[in-house]
């Protein structure tokens, strides 16, 4: 997990591709937010200056929002790598991400649209970015990959699963690979 003020991360991506100003914008866009779609949108805008309009690798990234989610960040086209980029983006309003309910309450919706992903055969994700207007987590995907054979509610909206499907989100809680 990162705080948005720490800034051996900020100078990375700052270095990469993404302006001091552009990371300032996310910050007031952040902190003037009135509701999660603001927090979605400063969002999405940083990942698409970075993944979509910045990108001068030979991968071409396009942003969807594939059964309701955030975000879902992919190659353009099929590619043949081992380990393709493909993230899966859910932004909150309100939560704290230094407690491991509400990390939980973010990743209980990101393995519903796994599993959704997984049932209609779109590519699942390789990385998962979770955040609100003052933290961000990044996780890599494959570790929550056994929660989509496990017997959960699958039948409920992914946005209802951390309050409908209480044993994912136990189950969540106690996972090690969502600590702090």
């Amino acid at each position: 997990m990162m705080n948005l003020n720490t800034t051996s991360v900020i100078e990375n991506i700052v270095k990469k591709r993404i302006t001091k100003k552009s990371v300032t914008i996310l910050h007031q866009k952040l902190a003037l937010k009135k509701n999660e779609k603001d927090v979605e949108g400063a969002w999405r805008e940083i990942f698409t200056e970075y993944f979509l309009k910045n990108n001068n690798k030979t991968e071409k990234y396009i942003l969807t929002s594939p059964y309701g989610t955030d975000g879902f960040i992919a190659p353009k086209e099929n590619i043949s790598l081992v380990f393709a980029l493909r993230i899966l983006l859910e932004f909150k309003d309100g939560t704290n991400l230094t407690r491991s309910y509400d990390r939980a309450r973010i990743m209980a919706q990101i393995i519903h649209y796994m599993k959704k992903f997984r049932d209609e055969g779109y590519s699942e994700p390789t990385v998962i970015v979770g955040a609100d207007e003052n933290q961000a987590f990044v996780l890599y995907a494959p570790h929550f990959i056994k929660y989509l054979d496990r017997n959960y509610n699958w039948s409920i909206p992914p946005s209802a699963a951390y309050k409908q499907d209480l044993k994912l989100m136990h189950d969540l809680q106690e996972d090690k690979n969502t600590a702090v």
